[in-house]
């Protein structure tokens, strides 16, 4: 029995259709339906059946579904074994409200496992896209969503997405700041304020630098830019600096993201507060978007998903718990 036989087979039964498992297999479907019916010829079993539901598998086939994919885990283990020695890179992308949280911690750890494996550490404000788009190297991507986005269209053909934490958009103040009063707040509040934005991009001296970033909010909490004008968005070079402005001065305010704000200095040592939203969309998650095929097939791309979820699981402890 060939490999691809098992490649053939798995594709139907996840997809319950020969013709969409020839499309995403970029396979002549002839030569899948004689493919199964080879490999059921061989074992002496009917492996698929049809009914209104469509083609589904036996009870013999779902015994040998089960047992095919570790078979196909095994061999892309076996492949990789020619290759261990080589050196690979691997993108590791993260949202710009996000820099510098996870992923550098782990960084030198990864490195020192991994000496044959560069391990690129990237910001984008989308960087969800990027990671089926990086088809040189293996990526994975460290993301920012509302946690009513229900877009699943970036993370079809094998692409993961899982929630690594669950938690708040708030208003992030200077403790001096006449906000810091209410126990939480509605958009209309902040008329009058100053919100401080990262740029995305490497260069701030554009001339529409504050219409970018004002574009960029409408699309991560829309009903927020209803109460903002772009003259009151203040577009500055790195999150770094938002917080240092935030923490100053009484009428800057920063849009934050609990429990991830915990992390800075400014709000562990009490100067800074992050007060909630009455409104209910800006409830959000940190998720971790990676590849399910090189999660299977690349042990070092594997160690660094695992290491991701661990570092997350034990920062959410830390944070709740203080």
């Amino acid at each position: 029995m060939k490999i691809s036989s098992l490649k053939y087979f798995i594709a139907i039964a996840e997809t319950g259709s020969i013709n969409k498992a020839a499309k995403k297999l970029y396979v002549a479907q002839p030569s899948l339906t004689k493919s199964i019916k080879l490999m059921e010829a061989e074992l002496g079993v009917t492996l698929f059946e049809r009914n209104k539901a469509g083609i589904q598998l036996t009870s013999e086939g779902e015994k040998i579904y089960k047992e095919a994919q570790i078979v196909l885990d095994y061999y892309n283990g076996w492949k990789q074994l020619s290759s261990e020695g080589e050196s690979m890179t691997i993108n590791a992308f993260t949202h710009i409200s996000l820099v510098g949280f996870l992923i550098p911690k782990l960084h030198i750890p990864f490195q020192r496992n991994h000496a044959n494996v560069l391990l690129k550490y990237q910001v984008d404000a989308t960087p969800e896209k990027l990671v089926a788009l990086s088809n040189k190297n293996p990526a994975l991507a460290v993301c920012l969503n509302s946690l009513n986005d229900k877009d699943d269209s970036l993370y079809t053909d094998g692409i993961k997405r899982i929630t690594l934490m669950e938690g708040y958009f708030g208003c992030l103040v200077n403790r001096q700041s006449p906000l810091s009063k209410f126990k939480a707040l509605h958009f209309s509040d902040l008329k009058g304020y100053c919100l401080a934005f990262p740029s995305h991009s490497s260069t701030i001296d554009e001339k529409d630098s504050e219409v970018r970033a004002y574009s960029m909010l409408s699309g991560f909490v829309p009903d927020l830019v209803k109460e903002i004008t772009i003259g009151n968005v203040i577009t500055v070079d790195s999150v770094q600096t938002v917080i240092k402005m935030a923490s100053e001065q009484p009428d800057v305010f920063a849009v934050s993201f609990y429990p991830a704000n915990v992390r800075y200095s400014e709000y562990e040592n009490g100067n800074m507060v992050c007060i909630p939203f009455y409104e209910t969309a800006t409830k959000g998650e940190i998720s971790l978007v990676y590849s399910e095929k090189h999660y299977k097939s690349i042990s070092a791309y594997r160690d660094l998903v695992e290491m991701i979820k661990s570092e997350a699981d034990s920062f959410l402890k830390k944070a709740t718990a203080e």
